[in-house]
């Protein structure tokens, strides 16, 4: 069978040179499968995240860098900021990626007996990358005298 047939018979997958696999091949394409695979994938169940040191201060990068935003801001571009101040780059750059994010979901949702502060919001809802500062947050810290010496 020919590269021809195999195209005219729908068993190429949309991505050139990318054959179906062979249970697919015998119903055409599988739009549902397509479908699942460009949708943002399910959290995976994993233990609770904790409260440490190091996500406190992430944490507090992220809110002066949401600040310098106007309080609102792409994930990437918070992130992309912290990292290029920070100068971290190749394989460190991802860690600390990750623990951005990490730090980030921990403020933005924490577990009700958590010691983590409410202190993000996903203004535009939890599929959403915009980033804000939760405005209940940022009335207690103006109110708490929120200044650094």
């Amino acid at each position: 069978m020919g590269v021809r047939e195999i195209k005219d018979r729908g068993y190429l997958d949309s991505t050139p040179g990318r054959a179906l696999m062979a249970a697919d091949t015998d119903q055409g394409p599988a739009p549902e499968r397509d479908r699942r695979m460009t949708q943002p994938s399910e959290p995976r169940s994993r233990k609770p995240a904790r409260l440490t040191a190091a996500k406190t201060r992430l944490a507090a990068e992220i809110r002066d860098q949401l600040r310098a935003q106007g309080g609102a801001a792409h994930r990437d571009v918070i992130i992309a900021r912290i990292l290029a101040r920070k100068g971290v780059r190749g394989p460190a750059a991802d860690r600390t990626r990750r623990a951005l994010l990490s730090a980030f979901e921990l403020h933005a949702h924490p577990e009700p007996d958590s010691p983590a502060p409410h202190l993000f919001d996903l203004p535009f809802g939890p599929e959403s990358y915009r980033w804000a500062l939760d405005e209940r947050a940022g009335r207690r810290s103006q109110a708490d005298g929120d200044h650094r010496d």
